[in-house]
């Protein structure tokens, strides 16, 4: 499978990242339809495909863009009950604890906070040569900067 993916990680749950990113998705297509999707046993996700058309040219081509520049897309996602990133410092002290990096009791050991998605939006071409992609990639990060508190 070939397309370029835009990744976000979140804690928010996927139910309400599909249905923000097919009302925002609504500003393009005023009409799609999803098809779930399981690539693996942890990576789950949707096509998305505004026809009939575009459907079978996925089947047959998967990301190839129509005539119209659009093509069908996926958004998948996996569940991590928590990261453990082990980024320390040879024993020495994390800033502001008592504890050293390595010792599982500090509180900062985890980096990310636990219980977290990582989403994958794949596109079929590079944001940088299509203007399909773009505006998908817009929309779907869109929804991630209400966790940091930036406008749309």
């Amino acid at each position: 499978m070939i397309g370029c993916s835009v990744f976000a990680v979140s804690k928010l749950k996927p139910e309400f990242v599909f249905e923000q990113f097919e009302i925002l998705l609504k500003e393009l297509w005023k009409v799609f339809t999803v098809q779930n999707t399981n690539f693996n046993p942890t990576a789950i996700g949707k096509l998305y495909f505004k026809d009939q058309e575009m459907y079978e040219l996925w089947l047959d081509h998967v990301f190839t863009l129509n005539k119209d520049g659009e093509a069908a897309f996926l958004i998948t996602y996996q569940f991590f009950e928590r990261i453990n990133m082990q980024t320390r410092l040879l024993e020495s002290l994390y800033p502001g604890t008592d504890y050293p990096s390595g010792n599982y009791a500090n509180p900062n050991y985890y980096i990310f906070q636990k219980n977290i998605y990582e989403y994958a939006l794949v596109l079929p071409e590079a944001i940088a040569y299509c203007e399909f992609s773009e505006k998908l990639s817009n929309l779907f990060l869109s929804i991630f900067k209400c966790e940091t508190g930036l406008k749309r």
